[in-house]
């Protein structure tokens, strides 16, 4: 079994590094941002998963799964969230982290949306999602699709709890 200081979400290192190594007064737009975030929480969780004792060929597959299903969309669901709190904020400066925080907040509901995808392909056995087979379509996931969709959301907690367990707002999020 993992060690529970290590499955706690990400270490405070690695969350302090990715928190403080985001900023948004760079040129770059709100899409752009968002997909960074995306690479930092996709980097964090498969760089937790040696603490479960995955074998290789595992985190591959998820690594694979997440790509495949999580940001192919148009990503509007996600953007929506810094959209929002901006229009709250009423033109006040954002800081980084509460930006990151949306932006994190934001993928939680496109990883949300992939779940549901994922889970309706194969209830509804759809042949394509987004102009590419259906993720239970390849050859080598199958009915798998099934536990991988649940896999997508259970992902979501992780981020929750490893980006805002120490937050006010944490158990209304979870």
């Amino acid at each position: 079994m993992a060690d529970t200081a290590q499955t706690d979400g990400i270490s405070k290192k690695r969350k302090a590094h990715h928190e403080n190594g985001f900023k948004s007064n760079d040129q770059k737009s709100d899409k752009e941002r968002f997909m960074d975030v995306y690479n930092m929480l996709r980097e964090n969780f498969l760089a937790d998963l040696p603490n479960y004792e995955l074998p290789e060929y595992a985190q591959q597959y998820l690594a694979k799964m997440v790509d495949y299903n999580v940001p192919g969309g148009k990503l509007n669901r996600g953007l929506t969230v810094i959209s929002s709190l901006r229009a709250l904020k009423q033109g006040e400066p954002l800081p980084d982290d509460l930006i990151f925080k949306a932006h994190t907040l934001g993928w939680c509901i496109e990883w949300l949306q992939a779940f549901f995808l994922v889970a309706d392909d194969v209830m509804d056995a759809s042949i394509t999602r987004r102009g590419h087979p259906c993720w239970y379509k390849l050859p080598e996931v199958g009915l798998n699709a099934c536990n991988d969709s649940l896999i997508l959301e259970a992902m979501i907690y992780w981020f929750l709890r490893s980006y805002f367990k120490g937050d006010k707002h944490y158990l209304l999020l979870v």
